[in-house]
């Protein structure tokens, strides 16, 4: 489109973060689309909440978009705001970086502090995702 990216400037975070999930949950891969997201909105990435920061990792994970800036800031993101995440949104958004091979220090360190600060109210298969993201990715912190 003239002046933008197709208009994507016009829809707000949760939009495109619903979108993309949108895409990924029929397996509707849109590649000129999901690279137009990549390189329009790293500015409105930095404004989602928990589960939009989780619904778009998992959505470009479930694509195989490999938009590096996408998973970059979505990971700045959610170092800041991951007290905010609910023991889902926190082991889905993890299980999204390691399935797509990105691997980021700072998110990993700020996730297995969150865990082991949530202790015995992480459940099962949160936990287990958590702990096979830091296996996938070999990051060891000691107290996970």
């Amino acid at each position: 489109g003239v002046g933008g990216h197709s208009g994507l400037d016009a829809y707000t975070p949760q939009h495109l973060a619903m979108a993309v999930w949108a895409f990924a949950a029929v397996l509707y891969r849109p590649e000129e689309l999901l690279v137009q997201i990549g390189e329009a909105v790293p500015g409105k990435l930095e404004r989602l909440n928990s589960q939009d920061i989780s619904m778009t990792a998992w959505a470009f994970t479930t694509l195989l978009a490999k938009e590096r800036k996408v998973y970059d800031i979505l990971a700045t993101t959610a170092v800041r705001t991951l007290h905010d995440f609910n023991h889902q949104d926190l082991s889905n958004t993890i299980w999204a970086f390691a399935s797509a091979g990105e691997y980021n220090a700072e998110l990993l360190e700020a996730v297995a502090e969150e865990t082991c600060k949530r202790g015995r109210d992480f459940d099962g298969q949160h936990l287990a995702m958590v702990a096979w993201a830091f296996i996938t990715l070999k990051h060891r912190h000691d107290r996970l």
